[in-house]
């Protein structure tokens, strides 16, 4: 789990500023819920907390 975190880090970190920004718009368009899915497909739902 540790491994695969490490590798899912750095898509996080460079996702997250844009995440960021598209929560800010409150606009959820079909390419974001793939990326949330994405997330928790991958197991990194804890992840999710430091978005």
């Amino acid at each position: 789990m540790k491994e695969k975190g490490n590798l899912f880090s750095n898509n996080i970190n460079r996702g997250r500023e844009a995440f960021n920004a598209r929560i800010s718009i409150q606009r959820w368009s079909f390419e974001e819920k793939i990326y949330l899915y994405y997330i928790f497909s991958s197991g990194s739902i804890r992840m999710l907390l430091y978005i």
